[in-house]
């Protein structure tokens, strides 16, 4: 129900605790909603021998829109060293992207015909995702 009203999450306490005014305590439980997209890799920081995060985007119409980037999840199950071997065969000059992302290190621009699903937390207004997680490529 907290997905569906568009909630951030639930957070529960066992009814028999004591409940503690002012401080943080292990008897209350944050349960939050996460959202699981596609999107195509547009670009990554790092080098070509160690990939550092990614930045994504989704196509809307013909226009490729920058939404995110991480460097959360590219550790697990050896997605760094298969992500480089695509992703050296698609470097470009410059920025598929259509709006600039606001990235302030250097940036390895790739065609954007890699997908990876992303785990988040919501949609900000201007558009990005929050807290992404790479889960999976494609």
């Amino acid at each position: 129900m907290a997905s569906q009203r568009g909630l951030e999450g639930i957070v529960g306490k066992d009814a028999a605790s004591p409940y503690v005014s002012g401080s943080r305590t292990d008897y209350w439980v944050k349960f939050k909603n996460h959202r699981i997209e596609r999107f195509h890799i547009g670009g990554f920081t790092g080098n070509l021998n160690q990939i550092e995060s990614l930045l994504f985007g989704m196509f809307k119409g013909k226009e490729f829109i920058h939404v995110g980037h991480t460097d959360k999840g590219l550790a697990r199950g050896g997605n760094r060293e298969q992500l480089q071997r695509r992703l050296k065969e698609l470097i470009r000059l410059t920025s598929p992207f259509k709006n600039r992302p606001d990235v302030t290190t250097a940036v390895h621009w790739v065609e954007p015909k890699v997908t990876c699903r992303v785990r988040f937390l919501e949609w900000t207004q201007d558009g990005n995702v929050r807290h992404a997680t790479v889960v999976g490529l494609d």
